[in-house]
This record gives C-alpha cells, sequence and structure tokens, in this order.
C-alpha cells in the first residue's frame, strides 16, 4: 500500500486543532460552487447546512465519491436516520446536484461505494455513540480533534495522519 495522498483541505487531516467552524468555513471557502444557502428555503437550507457540517466533520471533499462517503458517513454516524436523510435526497435542490451528474458517473461512483460502504460501515461501528443529526451546531466552537476523539470517528483513507501534512 502506497502513501495517501495530501489532504487538500486541513479539516481532512485526523487531529486538526480547527474547530468545527473554521472547518466549516475552510470548506466553504474552498467549494465557491457550492448552492447558497441564503437562497433556498429553511428546510432546505438547514439540512445541506448539515451536510456540510458532516462533510467537515467526518473529513470530505466534494468529489462525486466523496458525496457518496459523506451520504454514508451520514446516514451511519448520525441519528438522522435513513428516511429523514432520504426526504433530504427528496429536496429540489438535492435532485439539482444530482442532474449534473450523468448516468454514467452514477454508475462507476456507486461500484466504488461498495467497499466505501463496508469501509463507513467499520468506522461507524467504532464510535461509541452516533452524532445527534438535530444538535450539530452545539459542536460548531469545538476543535475537530476533539469531537473525533469523543465520538470515535477515524477518517477513512488515512494513517496515522498528522497536522503537519498540510
Amino acid at each position: 500500500m502506497g502513501d495517501m495522498p495530501t489532504p487538500r483541505f486541513q479539516y481532512q487531516l485526523q487531529d486538526t486543532p480547527q474547530t468545527v467552524r473554521e472547518a466549516r468555513q475552510e470548506y466553504l471557502d474552498g467549494h465557491p460552487g457550492l448552492f447558497p444557502e441564503d437562497d433556498m428555503p429553511a428546510e432546505s437550507r438547514a439540512m445541506f447546512h448539515r451536510h456540510d457540517l458532516c462533510h467537515v466533520i467526518f473529513g470530505l471533499d466534494t468529489v462525486p465519491r466523496d458525496e457518496a462517503r459523506a451520504d454514508l458517513w451520514t446516514m451511519m454516524g448520525t441519528d438522522v436516520g435513513w428516511g429523514r436523510y432520504m426526504a433530504y435526497l427528496n429536496l429540489p435542490e438535492a435532485k439539482a446536484a444530482f442532474k449534473t451528474v450523468s448516468p454514467w458517473q452514477m454508475a462507476v461512483i456507486s461500484v466504488f461505494a461498495v467497499p466505501d460502504f463496508f469501509g463507513v460501515w467499520a468506522c461507524t461501528r467504532r464510535m461509541p455513540r452516533k452524532l445527534s443529526w438535530d444538535d450539530l451546531d452545539a459542536h460548531l466552537d469545538t476543535p475537530l480533534a476533539d469531537l473525533r476523539t469523543t465520538y470515535g470517528i477515524r477518517l477513512l483513507d488515512q494513517h496515522a495522519p498528522t497536522a503537519s501534512r498540510v
């Protein structure tokens, strides 16, 4: 197994000292093409905000494979539940995001998601408890390293990373 690629963002390091709030800002600054939450209805805004926090907490980017991983981590690492998360995926804004991916790309992503499912499942099985989907904002001022330690979150694709890698 070769070296893991260097993460693009500091929030993607297991032991980053950033708070969740700082990491979310880094995520938003690094992805200027995301849907502007201010233009969304309240329900959609809340769901996308929480989804973005899950990207940060679980150390994920916005490439299609990481979007699939974010969905898996969210459904298995928070208490949102499958049905409620499926309702999020059926919001008009979420459906619009899916339309940016071709059927061929979706098929390839789905193939790669199979081993990711098992990797995320294994990671979430080691968590002593799930994060509260409705209370993610309670962690905004918590350092990510502390939150990940408290909840037993180990990021995928990293071998004992340190903040010095960024």
